[in-house]
């Protein structure tokens, strides 16, 4: 192999890998049970994605510890199996019952999803954020360390889940009239007492934040309109958006149509917001 080229497939395999800190790449890989299953599939979950084999004995060893976290941390994180021998139904089935695997255990038979992700050895995970990015790697299986970053992570997570926190900076000014009459700082003030008014506590950064509430506004002569765009940071993606005009829109019906979105979509919990009459 030329050399240049040689280097070239290097830096690919870098450059393509999972690592610490990146997204972990898609896939979508058959199960045991004769599913598809994709990493999209556990989006707003933690996920602890392990390459196991039958023929691995220190496999074994960590099935039951993921077996039980699988249980315990349900609400919060989903652990996924993918086999490295098996390249069929037939055989993952076989894997997972001869291991006593109780989450979902997948086959690879082209290997690509070993190959993107760089598994050399086994047992080898990967700990992935409920956005999708890898928090940790693990070659082997250190069960101590292991269960401490999931409890701490499942904490996190199950925080986020129940909070109804929003962050509601600055509107942008989309037109130099809206600029001029500084709308996005007025509308944003007024949004964001309507939302405390109605018991939701605005957050005071970004990162102690569930939802952000993102505004444009424009003004063209007398009419003036925005739109309203809900992210959720737990999934990391826009939820909702809510547009209108003034004057002819109410701003008050706007408002209760932007606390309804955070309402569908926030879980209740402690942390919820409660109404205020």
């Amino acid at each position: 192999m030329h050399l240049a080229v040689k280097y070239i497939l290097m830096a690919f395999m870098v450059f393509a890998s999972a690592r610490q800190g990146q997204y972990a790449p898609g896939f979508s890989l058959g199960s045991a049970e004769g599913l598809q299953v994709s990493l999209a599939d556990f989006r707003g979950r933690l996920v602890y994605l392990t390459f196991v084999d039958l023929g691995c004995y220190p496999c074994r060893s960590e099935i039951p510890v993921l077996n039980e976290v699988a249980r315990k941390y349900g609400d919060t994180l989903a652990v996924v199996g993918v086999a490295l021998s098996a390249k069929s139904q037939a055989e993952a089935a076989r894997a997972k019952k001869e291991m006593g695997i109780e989450f979902p255990l997948l086959f690879d038979p082209s290997g690509s999803v070993f190959k993107t992700f760089q598994v050399f050895n086994i047992p080898q995970g990967f700990l992935v954020s409920e956005k999708g990015l890898i928090l940790k790697s693990y070659t082997g299986f250190m069960e101590d360390i292991f269960a401490e970053d999931v409890g701490r992570e499942s904490e996190r997570l199950l925080r986020l889940k129940k909070n109804c926190a929003v962050f509601v900076p600055a509107f942008m000014d989309a037109t130099e009239a809206a600029a001029a009459a500084k709308l996005g700082n007025f509308y944003q003030g007024l949004m964001a007492k309507s939302l405390k008014q109605n018991g939701y506590e605005p957050a005071r950064s970004l990162a102690a934040a569930r939802f952000v509430l993102n505004g444009l506004v424009w003004k063209e002569n007398k009419l003036a309109g925005m739109s309203v765009y809900l992210d959720d940071n737990l999934v990391g993606k826009t939820v909702a958006v809510e547009d209108a005009r003034f004057p002819a829109d109410d701003f008050q019906k706007f408002c209760a149509a932007v606390e309804k979105d955070l309402e569908n979509n926030c879980a209740s919990g402690p942390e919820a917001p409660v109404r205020k009459k």
